[in-house]
């Protein structure tokens, strides 16, 4: 499309990756245009604690997304990439995962010092003597 070859233009134009390019244009019936155009490259890694590497998640990923907002036609979006989505799941992945949740899991789990640490003086005299009566009971 015509559109996607001028913000191509502009972009190569660019020195830099990731470079954003915004303009606003005012046709001949007065109506007014504005179109962003961004270039974009991303990717992800975790690091592999048994071997101590970073291992890649998504490998590098790149492309171009055009927005046209145009009160005579409309809004549009055009994307254009430049290579496939690849996702690496491997099983040292997955235990990363898992240990990641436990993890989190554990911070968030309440303890007895931080359920009394919450408690106000009273409830924490009543909760140390029915503690202590409980434990000699056993």
């Amino acid at each position: 499309s015509p559109t996607m070859k001028k913000i191509e233009e502009d972009l190569k134009a660019s020195s830099r990756q990731g470079k954003a390019v915004v303009g606003t244009a005012t046709g001949p019936s007065g109506k007014k245009a504005v179109n962003l155009a961004v270039d974009f490259r991303f990717w992800a890694e975790y690091f592999n604690s048994p071997i101590r590497c970073w291992e890649p998640l998504l490998e590098p990923f790149s492309g171009k997304v055009a927005v046209e907002s145009c009160s005579s036609r409309g809004t549009g979006v055009v994307a254009k990439v430049d290579c496939p989505l690849h996702v690496n799941v491997t099983g040292a992945l997955l235990d990363t995962m898992d240990d990641a949740i436990r993890i989190v899991g554990h911070l968030h789990k309440p303890t007895e010092n931080s359920a009394n640490s919450r408690s106000s003086p009273k409830e924490k005299k009543t909760n140390q003597s029915t503690n202590k009566k409980n434990m000699n009971d056993k």
